[in-house]
This record gives structure tokens, sequence and C-alpha cells, in this order.
């Protein structure tokens, strides 16, 4: 899986996977990152757009990617997520040379705010 894809569908997934958990909240009567919500939290990311305060989050990732530098064509190009189950565990012969390296990086995210219904 190429490392766009992995944190497109990373995101793609919390945010969609937050919609549903707010349906069911409120279907039970709870909320989930309710609009007009107080925090007082430090650590908590703020947005001020004049008339509206929101919350946000840091979804930080760290990740094991792969580049394969030689002769061996495999239908792509880019930087890929490596597998845990495959790193170190090739044994295939050709002039092809593999690195490893580990990616950090954050990004901030505003998760949709449940409406007062």
């Amino acid at each position: 899986m190429l490392l766009s894809e992995f944190v497109s569908s990373s995101i793609t997934q919390i945010i969609d996977g937050v919609l549903e958990a707010q349906k069911h909240a409120l279907e039970k009567g709870a909320k989930i990152n309710p609009f007009g919500l107080s925090i007082d939290n430090p650590t908590t990311k703020i947005q001020q757009d004049y008339s509206r305060v929101e919350f946000g989050q840091v979804i930080e990732f760290d990740v094991a990617v792969t580049t394969t530098e030689g002769n061996q064509t495999q239908g792509g190009a880019g930087i890929s997520i490596a597998s845990i189950a495959r790193i170190g565990m090739d044994a295939k012969t050709d002039s092809s040379n593999t690195h490893v390296s580990r990616l950090k990086f954050s990004i901030p995210i505003f998760l949709p705010q449940q409406t007062q219904d």
C-alpha cells in the first residue's frame, strides 16, 4: 500500500467512524464532539473564526516505509508502507536494494461536530 493511500484511508476511516458513532450516540442520548462544547485543556488545539470556536486533535503517524532500488519492476512508484510480516523475510536474489525507514508526522484535524438535535 502506498503511503498516500494509507494516510488518506486512515483519515477517511476516522472521520467516517466519528460520524457513525455520532449517529449511534444520538439514538442513545449521548453526544460525541458536541457543538458548543467548552473544554479547559491546554493540549487541545483551538481554531477561532470570529463567531465560531472549534476543538481539534492531532493525528500522529509513526510508520515504517520501504523504498526499493534495482532492476525489478513491481508496477508503480512511490513510498510504500512496510508490512511487518515481510520485513527481513524476502529471500529473492535479484539486483535490488530495499530500504526500510521510519517516518513520523502529525496532521491536525477538526472532526465533525454533533449538532444539538
